[in-house]
Parts: structure tokens; C-alpha cells; sequence
């Protein structure tokens, strides 16, 4: 009797060298091996093979041979995964002898290595047959581009967009394929766009002259390393702030020159985190400086004048600033008083955009304009809750209505306007329904005959469209 291992371990196989040859289908193999509890077990077969390890169970099942476990799926694959206790869908057997666990993963490796030698020899194969001429990597180089093809769109945040890449082909195709007709100036534009597109990248994004530089400096770099996801997220990233801080120190020898404008404003998002972010402009340019996190803060004019001196004295300098620019709340305005008791050169100036957004509020408020945009506002609901009827209003008046923001009054008058630039189109529709009217209500299904609705807003509708053109023009 031969032993396979050293017979110190708990787990040992043993062989007779009697010349017979073993057989699984007959079970008449003479190899025992000894599981790591002690028990000697008879192999079906040889000591390579995963089946003389177990027993096949229905038409994909297995039972192992030295732990009695069972599966209902899986085969062969599923049987060498619990043997060689290989990452899987299956526990590894914890009774397999060391020395037969070796055995069988040594030919899990040479199947492997014979299917990348299989793959290999296909694509040897190809590029005789085809000829092409494009093809720039050599054998290895094309493993590692499928290996990372496949490593790449594994990952959940990659896109599974199903493109033949040129550069990395699975396997050999039949007949030339179009791209490869193509010159070089189509293969790059083709290239490039398949990038694009797998990846949700908008077009216009090309237009980026960061882009195009970078594109020209790999045609004259040539074969270059290709930077990989953790530089650009890692080192590159603190690279490339260092240069802009640099960049920055340049606009900074310009703010004695030229004076400097802090400009500072607050919003609070949906999950109520509040920011105040802190902008400069100087000379025609408009930088970010820095945000604020006032979360949980009370927002009082003591706690936005620290925020706003801190900026102004240390960060940026009193002597260079000219004007600020703040926000129209009463807490700002009681700290840029503050600020200007403490450096009398500086001026205080409100948000333009703010203060016309409050004008606009308080002409809303006029009572000839507020019945016209309280109706416009009735007619645009009505609009918009009934989808059907919305389809038919966007392709009677060929487009949509510009609807209000509750935050934003001036949004209230573009709301005006569209209906104000569509009234031709809006009175052809509703002249066009009460010659219809009786057809229309035979194809609406029962309890939906928004006609009825629309004749109690026609005459609202009708008698609006000629007062928007006084309000706009008088606004």
C-alpha cells in the first residue's frame, strides 16, 4: 500500500499499486483515503477526479463522500467548490483530507490554464484568418484587457451597456467587423463615443477644453500608462488642488489693484441642512471662497457677523474690500451694520436678485394683478391634474405653460407671459372644443367629460387673455 502525504496529519490516502485500473463507473477502484475523523473511505475512482469524491443526486445534485452533505443543483462545479473549499454558493467540507484537497486543487488550476490556453489559440487563430492590422496589444496584453473589461463592468457603479469594445474582443469574430473599415480619424470618434454613451456621459462634455487637452497630449505622448480609477480619485485629485490653489495666488496679487466684493448667501436643502456659502469678485471674475455648515446653528445677526468678520479680517483682508453684497434678511442686514460701524470703507450692498424677486412679490400684491394671476394660476392647475387633458393642451398650443415657484415671484410673471404669447392658440382650442363638443363627449368614458369643466373655465380663460397684456407691459 503506497501513502499520499506525510502520515503525521489526521488525513491521509492511500493507494494499492496492484496494476489494476481503477474504474468510477464500476466502483472497483482500489484507493482509500482517510478522512481527517479517523474514518478510511474507498474511492470510486481515481484520486484526480471530483466525482470519485461524491455521488451524482438526480440530474444535477451531489452527496459528498466524506460528510454526507447533499446539494439539489450545482454538479460538478458545486462539488469542487465544497472538496477544495473554493469561494461559492456551498460549505466547504471540513473532512477532506490536506493531501487530497491539494490534488484537487492542482486540477482546478490546469483547467483553468487549459481554457486560457484554448482562448489563446483562438484568437492566434483569428488574427491569421483576418489579418488585422489594427491590432496593437500582443496576446498577454490582450488577457489582462479582457480580465479588466470584465473586472470593470462587474462593478455595480459601471454601466452594462452591451458594446463590442475593439479593443478587447471575447472571442474571434467570423468576419471583419465595421469599425475596423473605418480610418483612424472615425475609430477614435467611435471609440471615444462608446465611452460616452456606456457610461451616461453627456456629449457636451467633449466641448471641455480640460478634454481635449488631454486628448491631444496622449496622441503626442503615445504609448502611455493609462491612469486608473484610485489615481485620479486619490493623489491626482490633491495634485490637481495644488494647482488650483496655485492658480488661485495669482488672482490674489490683483485684489490691492482692483478691490474685492464678498458676496454671501444661505439656503437650506430638503433634508434641512443649512449652507452659507461665501463667494469673491474681483475684477470681472467670480470665484468660490468657502461654505459654511450653520446646521443647527441659530442663525441671529451675532452668529453671521462672527462668520462674515472672520472672512473679511483673516481670510481676505478689510483694506482690500470695497463693497459687500448680502442677502435682504433683517439678520444680515443688522450684521453688515455691524461689519460697517467696525471698517467705515466698506458699503453694504443687497442682492439684486432678491430685492427684484420682493418687488415683484409686492406688485403681485396689487389687487387688478392679483385676480389675474390668481385665474392664471386656477386655468394652470386645471391643466396639469388631468393627464389626458394636459396631452391635449401641449399639442394644441405647441408646448407647455411656464408654471410658478412658490419661493420665486417672478416666476409668477413668466407664467403670465406663456399664456400671454400662446392666447391665439389658446382661443383657436377652446372655439375648436365647443364645435366639437358633442364628438369629444362620446369618446370620454363615463363621469370624465371635462368639457363640462372647461365651458366654467373658458370664460375665465377668455376673459384673461386680453388683461395679461396691460399687466405685462405695465410690469
Amino acid at each position: 500500500m503506497a501513502f499520499h502525504g506525510s502520515g503525521k496529519g489526521k488525513g491521509k490516502a492511500v493507494a494499492e499499486s496492484s496494476g489494476e485500473p481503477s474504474s468510477v463507473a464500476c466502483g472497483s477502484s482500489n484507493t482509500y483515503v482517510v478522512t481527517t475523523g479517523g474514518r478510511q473511505i474507498q474511492l470510486k475512482g481515481a484520486i484526480e477526479d471530483t466525482w470519485s469524491h461524491g455521488t451524482p443526486c438526480g440530474k444535477n445534485g451531489f452527496k459528498c463522500g466524506y460528510c454526507s452533505v447533499g446539494q439539489q443543483s450545482g454538479g460538478w462545479t458545486h462539488l469542487t467548490q465544497h472538496l477544495c473549499g473554493l469561494p461559492g454558493n456551498v460549505k466547504s467540507c471540513s473532512h477532506v483530507p490536506p493531501n487530497v484537497k491539494n490534488i484537487l486543487l492542482k486540477q482546478v488550476a490546469l483547467a483553468k490554464q487549459k481554457k486560457r490556453d484554448v482562448r489563446e489559440t483562438c484568437l492566434e487563430k483569428a488574427l491569421m484568418e483576418h489579418d488585422y492590422r489594427t491590432t496593437l496589444a500582443s496576446l498577454d496584453e490582450e488577457s489582462q484587457r479582457q480580465s479588466s473589461l470584465h473586472s470593470f463592468y462587474q462593478n455595480p457603479s459601471s454601466s452594462k451597456a452591451p458594446f463590442n469594445i475593439d479593443l478587447a474582443r471575447s472571442k474571434a469574430p467570423s468576419q471583419p467587423l465595421i469599425d475596423i473599415m473605418l480610418s483612424w480619424d472615425s475609430k477614435l470618434k467611435l471609440a471615444w463615443s462608446k465611452f460616452f454613451h456606456a457610461n451616461d456621459i453627456p456629449g457636451r462634455k467633449a466641448d471641455c477644453p480640460y478634454f481635449q487637452s488631454a486628448v491631444k497630449l496622449s496622441q503626442q505622448l503615445g504609448e502611455v500608462l493609462i491612469p486608473k480609477g484610485k489615481e485620479i480619485d486619490g493623489p491626482l485629485v490633491e495634485h490637481n488642488f495644488n494647482d488650483l490653489k496655485a492658480h488661485m495666488e495669482s488672482f490674489r496679487e490683483d485684489w490691492d489693484r482692483f478691490g474685492v466684493t464678498p458676496m454671501c448667501d444661505s439656503w437650506t436643502s430638503t433634508s434641512m441642512m443649512c449652507i452659507i456659502n461665501f463667494m469673491i469678485f474681483c475684477d470681472g471674475h467670480m470665484f468660490f471662497h468657502k461654505t459654511v455648515n450653520a446646521t443647527g446653528e441659530v442663525q441671529n445677526a451675532e452668529f453671521i457677523y462672527g462668520c462674515i468678520s472672520k472672512v473679511v479680517e483673516d481670510e481676505i483682508g478689510s483694506k482690500c474690500i470695497i463693497q459687500i453684497v448680502m442677502d435682504n434678511d433683517s439678520n444680515y442686514k443688522r450684521a453688515c451694520k455691524m461689519l460697517i460701524a467696525k471698517h467705515r470703507h466698506i458699503t453694504w450692498q443687497p442682492c439684486a436678485a432678491h430685492t427684484i424677486n420682493l418687488m415683484l412679490k409686492d406688485i403681485g400684491r396689487f389687487n387688478e394683478v392679483e385676480h389675474v394671476v390668481k385665474s392664471a394660476k386656477r386655468i394652470s392647475n386645471f391643466f396639469y391634474n388631468n393627464n389626458r387633458f394636459h396631452a391635449m393642451m401641449r399639442e394644441m398650443i405647441g408646448g407647455e405653460l411656464i408654471r410658478w415657484n412658490a419661493t420665486r415671484f417672478g416666476t409668477v410673471f413668466l407664467c403670465l407671459q406663456s399664456f400671454f404669447d400662446r392666447q391665439d392658440e389658446f382661443k383657436a382650442w377652446m372655439l375648436l372644443h365647443l364645435i366639437l363638443k358633442n364628438h369629444t363627449v362620446r369618446l370620454l368614458k363615463p363621469g370624465q367629460c371635462f368639457l363640462e369643466k372647461l365651458g366654467g373655465k373658458q370664460t375665465t380663460l377668455l376673459a384673461l387673455l386680453p388683461m395679461l397684456q396691460d399687466v405685462y407691459i405695465g410690469c
